[in-house]
């Protein structure tokens, strides 16, 4: 048999040539498979196993001794996490963790995501302390301990995921190809060559096999109420909006000063009343600079409201908030 692969970027460049060229199946990650199942359907599937597991499970790791217990304190922390495809559904459960528990997705929540592709470059920061935690497989983190076994002496689940299905080889329901039997059967028998031996290993399997369909139903039911949160989520943001006009809404998260420019949130805002609310001490002087430079340039009047600061912040930021008095002096030089 003479495979003729195609290999494309994006699930629509997948659609687009299975509409015109005859395809036996495709090669995946589930959340691609969810979407090609709204065009065309699926009975099968190939993957491979380890132990007779199909699946994978997700860690989200820290050190014991951070003193990190509850999700929410991993909040303006750093993420390192494995980028591959065994790992499609991470991210998206990590999502759905924080957002079922009323906190923002995961590139919202955390400071910063680092993809990673190999498991060392994501875990061995947080062994040494230079980020806060890391999301890998169940799997790559054991087979880590075993080569170091401080790793779990000093790291600890913070939370799991359930077993999920993260990629495979799907075939099409009404295919009429002939080479639909014999793709399937010399899947089955890859671990009798020396060369199907390596593809097993470079899907690092114990060996690939077919399944049924049902068995993604758990993953597609992640996915699908992953979806709902999401859109949810958005609704909840959409809606709060028309309330920006109360003088108790805090405009500026300061943790975010350092990338969100003030000018942007000064000048962009369409309202004419709103509460300056500076709570942390790491707001600098030049975001604070730059954020009555803008007041300067805002056409409409704005009242800022100063409320009490951290002792450590009196010397930089009191000094920089801009007063009532100052306000309406900028207004009368904007005439």
């Amino acid at each position: 048999m003479d495979p003729d692969p195609n290999i494309h970027r994006t699930v629509e460049d997948l659609i687009r040539f299975a509409r015109g060229n005859p395809v036996d199946g495709f090669g995946v990650t589930t959340p691609e498979y969810l979407a090609l199942s709204r065009e065309m359907s699926f009975d099968l599937f190939a993957t491979g196993s380890t132990e007779g597991r199909i699946t994978e499970e997700y860690l989200l790791l820290v050190r014991k001794d951070r003193g990190f217990d509850r999700l929410d304190q991993l909040a303006g922390r750093t993420l390192g996490v494995v980028d591959n495809p065994r790992m499609s559904l991470a991210l998206i459960w990590l999502d759905t963790v924080l957002l079922e528990a009323k906190l923002k997705r995961s590139s919202d929540f955390f400071r910063q995501v680092t993809p990673d592709r190999k498991v060392s470059q994501a875990v061995l920061p947080v062994f040494f302390g230079k980020i806060e935690a890391c999301l890998v497989t169940r799997d790559c983190f054991e087979v880590m301990s075993e080569l170091n076994p401080q790793l779990k002496q000093q790291l600890r689940i913070l939370n799991a995921s359930p077993p999920l299905m993260p990629a495979g080889f799907f075939f099409l329901k009404d295919s009429k190809s002939a080479s639909r039997t014999r793709i399937l059967d010399a899947i089955t028998r890859l671990g009798d060559t020396p060369a199907g031996r390596q593809i097993i290993e470079l899907a690092q399997a114990e060996k690939i096999d077919g399944y049924e369909i049902h068995c993604l139903d758990k993953s597609l039911e992640l996915l699908n109420r992953h979806r709902r949160l999401l859109r949810n989520n958005e609704k909840v943001s959409k809606f709060r909006r028309p309330f920006m006009k109360s003088l108790n809404w805090a405009l500026c998260d300061l943790r975010a000063a350092h990338s969100i420019s003030a000018r942007f949130l000064f000048s962009a805002c369409p309202i004419e009343c709103f509460s300056l609310i500076a709570s942390y001490a790491r707001f600098g002087s030049v975001a604070c600079n730059d954020a009555e430079s803008a007041m300067k340039g805002c056409a409409r009047s704005i009242v800022a409201k100063q409320r009490a600061l951290p002792s450590t912040a009196s010397a930089g930021i009191n000094k920089k908030i801009v007063s009532n008095q100052r306000l309406k002096a900028l207004s009368h030089e904007r005439r």
